[in-house]
């Protein structure tokens, strides 16, 4: 989805500012938001706040506008996505048999929610909710704070933001 506020633009950068610094020597590409990932199953592409893909990425047609195989998705929940996010989006991202692991960062506060596949295909939840809590990825050598998630981000008071003025 596009029209994102900066606060939320800004929560996926610091993501994608530290994950290459932690694993430079190994083969992972990081993709932003326009970058769209089809899922075959449902016939439907979405534009997730950030993937990560294990080697190269494969694509859907001749396009390198669209792939298909990403490890980790990151989607910074808003009040106008947190639901579909949550529910019919994770099942829909949960058809794909690359898909490892799942995290949802709230814009509002310090609260990370992570799903990762066990080897026998089981999903596991984890929340994390401090400024000091450390997320520590299962599908690849990587940990990151609730604070570094939310590095220079001003968590506004929802209480005196318009519904329509967050994304």
């Amino acid at each position: 989805m596009t029209g994102g506020a900066t606060e939320h633009n800004k929560i996926a950068l610091n993501f994608c500012r530290r994950f290459p610094l932690s694993i430079s020597d190994r083969d992972y590409e990081i993709y932003m938001n326009d970058v769209r990932f089809w899922i075959e199953a449902q016939r439907i592409y979405t534009y997730p706040d950030v993937m990560v893909v294990q080697g190269p990425p494969i694509y859907e047609g001749k396009s390198k506008a669209m792939i298909v195989n990403p490890q980790i998705i990151l989607e910074v929940l808003s009040d106008s996505t947190q639901s579909y996010d949550r529910t019919e989006k994770f099942r829909y991202y949960r058809s794909i048999s690359s898909f490892r692991e799942y995290l949802l960062v709230d814009q509002y506060n310090y609260y990370v929610e992570k799903f990762f596949k066990t080897e026998d295909e089981q999903w596991i939840y984890e929340a994390y909710e401090s400024e000091e809590s450390v997320i520590r990825l299962n599908s690849v050598e990587f940990q990151i704070t609730c604070h570094d998630h939310t590095d220079r981000v001003l968590f506004a008071d929802k209480s005196v933001s318009l519904p329509n003025d967050r994304e």
